[in-house]
């Protein structure tokens, strides 16, 4: 018997009409009349139900119905591969997200190890600025101090995970060094340096640029705030002379003065920003 023709037997022999019996499996009327009549077969999920509910096998439901039997076997088929496809797709991007937070957990965990040993290395300690309650107000950079020079370092933050970043950014990566000669300050500041031939060519790396400004202390504004009294800033080669000799007349003559270690200065921040950043 076909299926349909079993379906309608069912149906009938529980006094049902093709209404009543869709309302046990959420379809409407005209669904049941068109299995009855073969025009469309339930689902496999229906047929469970329907065996269930009237206790006949499916072996009794599709019997001899070669049709509707090669349907539900080419569904399972068809549910098998598509299951497949999905955990092969599943666990494709489980690998490449496991690979990835691996590689960028390899590399923070890289540059903190080399940050923390440079730390160690040059002698630098954490500087906390207190206000004048005794309240900690900054903290979170280094200082070192060698004789008439402070050598400072912020830590830069690793980026996060999913920026999709895995370096420091080259603008988050500076030494700074400041020579100090009475109210007078020299401050270095040695940071990546690029070059290109020209605009079309890529930008490369280029050990490192050092720039040279004159501190002169803070002075009071209209609104009795303080800011700093800044010169001109300088760029210095990598033997802390300034290039082609180009400095102010108040900054030329705190840079006499202080000579001996502006260049000392210039080569120890060089090495440094090696050693933080390589």
């Amino acid at each position: 018997m076909k299926l349909g023709k079993e379906i309608s037997t069912i149906r009938k022999e529980y006094g049902m009409t093709q209404e009543a019996f869709g309302q046990l499996f959420h379809v409407t009327r005209q669904t049941v009349s068109n299995w009855e009549n073969e025009k469309s077969y339930p689902d496999l999920q229906t047929l469970v139900e329907m065996s269930n509910h009237f206790g006949t096998s499916l072996d009794t439901l599709l019997k001899e119905d070669e049709h509707m039997i090669q349907a539900i076997d080419k569904e399972r088929h068809v549910g098998k591969r598509l299951i497949k496809g999905i955990l092969a797709v599943i666990c494709t991007i489980a690998i490449v997200c496991a690979a990835y937070y691996g590689y960028w957990y390899y590399q923070r965990t890289s540059f903190e190890q080399q940050f923390q040993n440079a730390l160690q290395s040059y002698g630098f300690s954490q500087k906390i600025i207190t206000d004048e309650n005794g309240n900690n107000i900054a903290a979170g950079y280094y200082v070192a101090q060698d004789g008439n020079i402070e050598y400072s370092v912020l830590p830069p933050d690793f980026p996060a995970l999913l920026s999709f970043q895995t370096k420091i950014p080259d603008d988050a990566k500076f030494i700074i060094a400041n020579c100090k000669d009475g109210a007078n300050t020299l401050r270095l500041r040695c940071s990546p340096a690029y070059s290109r031939e020209n605009k079309q060519d890529d930008i490369t790396f280029n050990d490192a640029q050092i720039t040279l400004t004159l501190d002169k202390g803070l002075k009071e504004n209209s609104d009795k705030t303080y800011s700093p009294i800044l010169f001109p800033e300088y760029t210095l080669d990598e033997n802390g002379a300034p290039y082609a000799g180009h400095l102010d007349n108040d900054t030329r003559a705190v840079y006499d003065s202080m000579k001996t270690d502006v260049q000392k200065a210039a080569t120890t921040v060089q090495t440094m920003l090696e050693d933080f950043y390589a």
